[in-house]
């Protein structure tokens, strides 16, 4: 057990003092002023006071040890003001390549979880931001990455050994520490579930979202929340988000042929994500970012809606526009953070695609339901004077972006 600096000097000093009482007490012995008998009582005395002293340190010891290992006072998963910064974000991992975005990342989550997270308020710390960085997965591509998805689970693995150790020792002070880990696990889990295109069950049911006081952490439980409760909604009618003008047709008319009882469904499904998207939104507290991932994802729920209903579009449509300013707004604040003589990073081209991404799938919602569509404020329908407008935005970005938006535009 560890010993803190402040109790090895109390401890020191105690044993200089009985060591020079002991010294004190030979040299009346042998100047012959106290007899043998007093001499006798007088040393067992000291050993008794000092086995019982080495007993109640070690008692003290223990419960201090165990107090600041277990204390979550001020700890950051309680902290309802806490905010992230993506223009910080892109000044950290400024790697051009997504193996070394994936080597600094998880090195960096790596060394927190082994040896930065020794105490609650420490393992805390670790927990969120781990949590912070789940949104950068994606542009690392870490499912792809076999070594990547080996580490992470390790991880996984760790985290969730050190939670069960932290619950062991206090319960009620690990509730935090619990919920986060299970957080950011299923996270993991659905985003492995999105690249491989399936629509299991996922750990985020078993996360108990209300606990979570993190605005960061609670506003990633809803996000992801109402993206598996439209996955489920999108999913009765087969649609598997090819987002391409000929797909969203053939979605559109596919909702026709379900039954009562899917529709039923399906209506549920979508009350859901809307309820767990407009939570996400209001947690946000109107980061760039987090508002063009929600408005982003509460447009393509209202599309589906308005398929599902027969409603009006136009909905759907606004989300997208405001989806677009946020994202756009978002790469402005990171032009400004970062040097434009520099190459472009990973994380820059990632949320580029993200702003173009937005911007093309207005255009392709638009034209699957015959509306006029404008792609920068110009107008434009499928073909050659749409592809030279979009090149010189899409020549900046990863291959495996450019041919995810070139699929959009398909003809």
């Amino acid at each position: 057990m560890k010993i803190s600096r402040k109790q090895a000097i109390y401890i020191v000093t105690v044993l200089l003092a009985l060591l020079l009482g002991f010294a004190l007490a030979v040299w009346l012995h042998d100047s012959g002023q106290v007899d043998i008998t007093s001499f006798t009582v007088a040393v067992l005395s000291g050993v008794i006071s000092l086995v019982a002293l080495f007993i109640a340190l070690q008692t003290y010891i223990s419960i201090d040890s165990v107090n600041n290992i277990t204390k979550m006072e001020g700890n950051i998963l309680d902290n309802e003001h806490y905010v992230t910064s993506m223009p910080e974000f892109i000044e950290t991992y400024p790697q051009t390549t997504e193996a070394s975005l994936r080597s600094a990342i998880i090195s960096e989550m790596q060394t927190k979880l082994a040896q930065q997270s020794n105490t609650g308020v420490d393992f805390a710390d670790t927990l969120q931001s781990m949590i912070d960085i789940l949104v950068l997965f994606p542009a690392m591509n870490a499912n792809s990455d076999e070594a990547a998805k080996a580490s992470i689970a390790t991880m996984i693995t760790d985290m969730k050994t050190k939670a069960a150790d932290f619950q062991s020792i206090s319960k009620g002070n690990s509730i935090q520490i619990q919920q986060a880990a299970k957080l950011f696990e299923a996270v993991c889990e659905y985003q492995g579930l999105i690249v491989h295109n399936k629509t299991a069950s996922t750990g985020l049911l078993k996360v108990r979202g209300p606990v979570l006081r993190n605005p960061v952490s609670v506003t990633v439980y809803y996000n992801y929340l109402g993206l598996h409760y439209r996955r489920l909604a999108v999913g009765l009618f087969g649609n598997k988000d090819e987002l391409d003008v000929a797909s969203l047709k053939k979605g559109i008319a596919a909702t026709r042929a379900l039954s009562a009882y899917e529709m039923e469904k399906l209506k549920r499904y979508v009350a859901l994500a809307d309820e767990s998207f407009e939570r996400a939104l209001s947690h946000s507290q109107d980061d760039p970012m987090w508002r063009g991932y929600i408005l982003f994802n509460q447009a393509r729920l209202y599309f589906a809606r308005a398929v599902t209903l027969g409603e009006k579009y136009d909905f759907a449509l606004d989300y997208m526009k405001r989806a677009i300013d946020a994202r756009t707004t978002l790469n402005e604040l990171i032009r400004d953070v970062v040097s434009s003589d520099s190459e472009l990073s990973i994380l820059q081209k990632h949320y580029l695609f993200q702003e173009e991404y937005a911007r093309q799938l207005y255009v392709s919602y638009c034209l699957a339901v015959g509306r006029d569509a404008s792609y920068r404020g110009q107008k434009v329908t499928l073909g050659a004077d749409y592809e030279a407008l979009v090149a010189d935005k899409v020549a900046v970005l990863c291959d495996v972006d450019r041919k995810k938006l070139a699929a959009m535009r398909a003809e």
